[in-house]
């Protein structure tokens, strides 16, 4: 994900040092919270560290087999995680909300509740 020419004015009119490099190491230095080595062997400490959010979502899979998505190349769910075919639901980075782990586990705790009622019916 890349900064667009409004954004990164944005950072450094507010003095904030944007580091778009690969991270290869996360280590501790004297009492900085945090510093990385960068494919560039550059050293760089800083008072806080925080990476970008975001991702591209994998959904090809779930689009092969006729699941709507969004705009965002999101999948489409309810309120169950249920996609548009029935019996697919999706959880995690490849439907709409904030990709983060714990975001995710709530997607699959609610999809497999939705999908235990669902078997559950059908004996």
């Amino acid at each position: 994900m890349s900064l667009t020419p409004e954004e990164r004015g944005q950072v450094q009119e507010a003095g904030i040092n944007v580091i778009e490099a690969p991270v290869r190491e996360l280590t501790i230095v004297d009492n900085a919270i945090g510093a990385f080595t960068l494919n560039d062997a550059a050293m760089h400490t800083f008072d806080a560290l925080y990476s970008a959010l975001g991702s591209s979502p994998r959904s090809e899979l779930a689009r092969q087999l006729g699941a709507i998505e969004n705009e965002k190349n999101c999948i489409v769910v309810d309120q169950h995680q249920r996609t548009s075919v029935d019996g697919l639901y999706a959880a995690g980075d490849v439907v709409q909300g904030l990709d983060q782990i714990a975001v995710a586990i709530g997607h699959a705790a609610v999809a497999a509740c939705a999908i235990h009622t669902r078997l559950n019916k059908r004996d």
